[in-house]
């Protein structure tokens, strides 16, 4: 099953799932044949705008980030950016799952499969 988020993020019908199978139900063979072709592959929205609140409410408690990098420092420009430490928060971004297996429905379809081409 293929799921579109209209509008640019997920329907009330897909917010309520877990962020999991919000990620099953992408459409891999599209994002695989996107990875072929340029390298790089987008996906609709998969966290509701409220969990988007949720998760950069945390960005203030340090004690939730393994480590901090500072842009000026490295001549990358301005700001900072953080490393979520474990556990992570719920609902994790999805880029964060990758060690539980949530962006990875299977090794022929998913980003794993294109290590084995």
């Amino acid at each position: 099953m293929t799921t579109t988020f209209p509008l640019g993020r997920p329907s009330q019908d897909h917010a309520h799932m877990p962020l999991a199978t919000r990620v099953d139900h992408l459409d891999w063979p599209s994002l695989t044949a996107q990875l072929d072709d340029t390298g790089s592959a987008l996906t609709d929205p998969l966290l509701t705008p409220q969990e988007c609140r949720e998760i950069a409410g945390l960005y203030d408690d340090a004690t939730r980030f393994r480590s901090t990098v500072d842009m000026a420092r490295l001549r990358f420009g301005a700001g900072q950016y953080r490393y979520f430490d474990h556990p992570l928060p719920t609902p994790s971004p999805p880029c964060a799952q990758r060690s539980t297996g949530a962006c990875s429905p299977s090794p022929a379809t998913g980003p794993n499969g294109c290590a084995s081409r």
